[in-house]
C-alpha cells in the first residue's frame, strides 16, 4: 500500500508528512489534549513469551523502533497508565478500539 499517489504535489506530501509526524506518539504519558474521536491500541501482550517463532508470526523487519514488551509484573500497571491516557484524550462520546492477546 502506497499512502501517496503520484498525483500528490510535493507542498501536499510535506504537508500530510508533518501531520503523521505529528501524531506518532513514542511516549502515551506525552499525550494530551488531544480529544481524539477514536483511539487505537495494541498494548504489548505483557507476557513472558516463550512460545516458538512459527507460532509467533512476528516479522522483525515490522516491529517499531522502541518497542519493548512488558513484563508480567508490570503489566497492570501499564494497562491503568494506558486508560487513564485514553480517558484523558477521547471525546466525550468517543471510541477506544484496544486489541489484546497473544494469539487470534
Amino acid at each position: 500500500m502506497t499512502l501517496f499517489k503520484s498525483e500528490v504535489q510535493p507542498k501536499e506530501k510535506k504537508i500530510i508528512k508533518e501531520m503523521l509526524d505529528k501524531y506518532i506518539i513514542k511516549n502515551m504519558n506525552d499525550w494530551s489534549g488531544v480529544n481524539a474521536d477514536l483511539i487505537i491500541t495494541d498494548p504489548p501482550f505483557g507476557i513472558e513469551f516463550s512460545g516458538k517463532p512459527t507460532n509467533y508470526h512476528r516479522n522483525v523487519n515490522n516491529v517499531v523502533d522502541g518497542y519493548v514488551e512488558w513484563s508480567v509484573s508490570e503489566y497492570g500497571k501499564k494497562i491503568q497508565e494506558l486508560l487513564e491516557c485514553i480517558k484523558r484524550n477521547l471525546r466525550k462520546n468517543g471510541q477506544a478500539l484496544i486489541f489484546s492477546g497473544w494469539n487470534n
